[in-house]
């Protein structure tokens, strides 16, 4: 064994035999000597600047060799920033990996326009800036830059998560500063239809010029419980009248997962005016006709569309109608914890009577 200590530093060391033991002391002497020879070198100017940084880091306890290793430490840290991509850059890597995904049908269309969406303010705000410099206080900055909901800006943090668990992915950043911020949202109410909102939002539809395809659609997402944008995506094919099901394609749903939902006899006799061999159930042109039909139903400036509020309506109906709650989350594609905490309204038997009596205007 060598005993390399030395006012602290060095280690011991230990050998297989008593001859590279003894050529392990020489070496250490040899320094220990060119050590003593540098330090009689020592510039005077040296000497009390070092007497001076030592008095410095006296009242914290820590030694000049403390204060050269942090400070080595900082200089390797902003060297290693220095050479990081810039962001403007790590989106566009971000952006293709993304359009892989919906070529393989792993991401949807909707979910890469949304991200789209989002780079682009990304990169108008900080795309000049290295990717090891956007730090949490630098993510919470452009947070706060958005004046909108808690619900929003949490939307945005998990959007920014994303790229950021991407960027890990690529060792650019060790970690995700995300993660150590969180945006607290206050649950509010859950916002449904009325049965003679409902009602008014059906017969926009049926009187409107689009009613070829907003009339099943609107059945869809109020009866069926379809989210829009699987409304949007649903075609004529995907819908069989004789086992009354729907059949929702994985690659339009949000959890990546396909699934059947049962057509009521609420459904399937808003269906039936308009069934065609193939082809869209909204149709084309999708969103001056919705906006037409949401207006003809009474909302505009003074009267804002509620979000998600079909889909609400219709979960608490089916909840109203069903009474099995695991039946009815699997139908929505969702789950059960979700639909308790997201989707829940109690419904009068009464009005629950009346929504699922509602027919077309040639059957009433």
């Amino acid at each position: 064994m060598v005993d390399g200590r030395r006012r602290g530093n060095g280690r011991r060391e230990y050998f297989k035999n008593v001859a590279e033991a003894e050529t392990r002391a020489d070496q250490l002497a040899v320094e220990r000597e060119n050590h003593g020879t540098a330090s009689l070198n020592f510039p005077a100017r040296d000497r009390v600047m070092t007497a001076e940084c030592r008095e410095l880091l006296r009242p914290w306890d820590r030694t000049i060799r403390d204060a050269t290793e942090h400070y080595v430490g900082f200089l390797k840290a902003e060297a290693i920033k220095s050479q990081s991509p810039l962001i403007r850059d790590c989106v566009q890597q971000f952006l293709t990996s993304r359009e892989r995904d919906v070529e393989r049908g792993e991401l949807a269309k909707r979910t890469l326009t949304e991200t789209r969406h989002f780079t682009k303010h990304l990169m108008a705000a900080v795309g000049g800036l290295r990717i090891a410099e956007f730090d949490v206080d630098v993510v919470t900055t452009f947070l706060d830059s958005f004046p909108v909901s808690a619900r929003t800006r949490l939307n945005i943090r998990l959007r920014l998560s994303k790229f950021f668990s991407f960027c890990r992915s690529k060792k650019w950043i060790a970690t995700n500063p995300c993660a150590d911020i969180q945006i607290k949202v206050r649950r509010g109410e859950v916002t449904i239809l009325s049965v003679e909102d409902t009602e008014q939002l059906l017969r926009a539809a049926e009187a409107s010029q689009f009613r070829n395809a907003m009339a099943p659609y609107v059945a869809c997402c109020l009866f069926g419980g379809l989210r829009p944008h699987e409304a949007q995506q649903l075609k004529w094919e995907q819908i069989n009248f004789e086992t009354a099901t729907i059949h929702v394609l994985a690659h339009t749903s949000k959890r990546r997962e396909s699934r059947y939902v049962h057509i009521e006899p609420a459904l399937m006799t808003w269906l039936r005016p308009y069934v065609q061999r193939s082809g869209n159930v909204a149709g084309t042109n999708f969103r001056y006709q919705w906006r037409s039909v949401v207006e003809a139903a009474g909302y505009g400036e003074n009267r804002s569309w509620p979000q998600d509020v079909m889909r609400h309506t219709a979960a608490s109906m089916l909840l109203a109608l069903k009474r099995n709650r695991a039946l009815v989350a699997e139908e929505l594609g969702t789950s059960v914890n979700v639909l308790r905490r997201h989707y829940r309204q109690p419904i009068l038997k009464a009005d629950a009577a009346l929504f699922w009596a509602l027919r077309p205007t040639a059957l009433v």
